[in-house]
This record gives structure tokens, sequence and C-alpha cells, in this order.
């Protein structure tokens, strides 16, 4: 018995996917590439994706560690998704919180945040610990990216920084 062809069935072909990434660019200093992680967040990974480009201050943490952030303009409506306090070097992860004080203001603020090191500890003002929604991770860079965002702290300050999207075909 002959066996019975699979209709729509093409063998020896993968199936071409469209991956999504994050260019982050800080001028004369570097272009790093994070690998968006939209089967782990995709509300987050959607709602990001729709604010991009994002054309800002990359700034350093002040109380969380080896994290730099950089403001977005609105809250994004996303719900908790592949949250966690446990940040690792190369995770890219959205904080927000609905009021928090400010410069004597109180205002909503919403943030995209890079871990450059192990030595992070989210933090959200007084209330200790913050669980972040990890939406990518740097996938190409990571070492340039933690040197200068190390400088930050140190030396440099606050730095221009640009965020686009990229869409790329993958397997």
């Amino acid at each position: 018995m002959a066996a019975k062809p699979l209709s729509g069935l093409v063998t020896g072909l993968r199936p071409v996917v469209h991956v999504r990434e994050l260019l982050i660019e800080i001028p004369r200093r570097l272009t790093a590439r994070a690998r968006m992680l939209e089967g782990d967040a995709p509300e987050t990974c959607r709602a990001v994706w729709g604010v991009l480009p994002v054309r800002s201050r990359l700034i350093h943490a002040a109380y969380s560690g080896e994290e730099v952030f950089l403001e977005l303009p609105r809250l994004l409506d996303v719900r908790p998704e592949n949250q966690t306090i446990y940040l690792i070097p190369g995770d890219v992860f959205y904080w927000q919180t609905r009021e928090t004080q400010y410069m004597s203001v109180k205002k909503p603020v919403a943030e995209i945040a890079f871990a450059y090191g192990r030595q992070i500890e989210v933090r959200s003002g007084h209330s200790g610990r913050a669980a972040v929604n990890v939406f990518a991770t740097i996938a190409d860079g990571l070492e340039r990216f933690a040197e200068v965002a190390a400088d930050m702290r140190r030396k440099t300050g606050p730095l221009d920084v640009v965020v686009r999207g990229r869409e790329r075909r993958g397997h």
C-alpha cells in the first residue's frame, strides 16, 4: 500500500520566523543588540515595540546597583509577566509605578532598564524590592555595554541613548 502524501507540508524546510530585536545605541560609544522574549513576555514586547524608537537619557540607577535605565514618556498598558526580582547581566526589563516621589513631585514613572552586572536589586523607593517584567536579553555587545554603564556611575553621568526596533528573518 502506497503512503498518502501529506497535503500542505513541504519536507526539509524550516519555517521562517520574524525575530524582533532592540538596537541600543549610545552615540560614539556603542551599539548593542537585544533579542525580544516574545514567547515569555508577549504583552510587554508588544507595548514596548509600540513606543519605539525612543530617544532619551540613559541614567545609572542610584539605589538598585548595576543597572541603567531610560524613562518612557508614558506608562504602558501591561500586566505582570515573566517577572523576577533576580536579574542577570543582559536582562532588559520594564518597570513602572503609578506614583513616585521625585523632586517633591508625585508622578507616574515608566522605565526600560538594563542589568549589566550581578550586583543588582531593583528597588521601588522605600517599599523595597520590585518585581519587573523581563522582556529582552542583550545578545550582542553586553561586555562593552557593561563597561560604558559602569563608567556612567564613576565618570560620565547620564548619556544620550536611542533604542530602535528591528525585525529580521530567522529560523
